[in-house]
């Protein structure tokens, strides 16, 4: 049965997150989330962004003591399994410090040769070669992170996003649009009476976080 006509972009309304947030801002995503002046953010870039800055100044100040870019770059690629240490250890504050060792690792590993190796072809074909490796190097953590993803939604008994009680005033507004069919308003209100019920009530419990992947 194919999605009632307007539904898909209902859903995909329901879908956005608060800006620079990557994830929902409930309880239930507190590990994945930090809050400066009240405003939640995504953790995980707020850390490995800050970490490339940190990363630069260390960068230089290192370039400044005389030690050679090799070993620069070894320093950086020392900090490579703490991303691989995180995906096991789901902890709020060692997300904070994989992540921003992973963009101060990222900025010595690329900076050092990309900055100081010679301008020369062995120069050149080293910082492909670096670059290369650090391509392959984050799509094998990526494609690892995400056969051991922690999915908060899996297991809430709130819904599913974005189908769930966080979502719950978009959710009243949406089922009450005029421009949506009667199949497709049908469906919401029967969503949102389901957010809106105790959680042992709630019927979209039974849906799947990868349902909306």
């Amino acid at each position: 049965m194919s999605k009632p006509t307007g539904l898909s972009d209902i859903l995909n309304k329901l879908s956005t997150y608060r800006w620079g947030a990557h994830h929902p801002d409930c309880s239930y995503h507190d590990h994945h989330i930090i809050r400066i002046m009240k405003h939640p953010f995504c953790l995980g870039c707020v850390s490995m962004y800050s970490g490339i800055v940190v990363g630069l100044f260390l960068l230089w100040i290192l370039h400044s003591l005389d030690i050679s870019w090799e070993v620069i770059l070894l320093i950086g690629l020392g900090l490579a399994p703490l991303p691989y240490l995180q995906m096991h250890f789901q902890k709020k504050w060692f997300k904070t410090l994989a992540r921003g060792g992973l963009g101060i690792g990222t900025a010595l590993f690329i900076g050092a040769p990309l900055f100081f190796a010679p301008i020369s072809t062995q120069g050149i074909l080293t910082r492909i070669a670096i670059i290369g490796i650090y391509v392959v190097l984050s799509r094998h953590a990526l494609a690892r992170r995400q056969r051991t993803m922690n999915r908060p939604c899996d297991t809430c008994t709130e819904g599913v996003f974005p189908l769930c009680s966080w979502n719950k005033d978009k959710i009243l507004s949406a089922s009450n649009d005029p421009n949506l069919d009667s199949e497709g308003k049908e469906f919401l209100q029967m969503v949102a009476q389901s957010v809106c019920s105790p959680p042992q009530e709630r019927l979209v419990v039974t849906l799947s976080a990868n349902d909306f992947d």
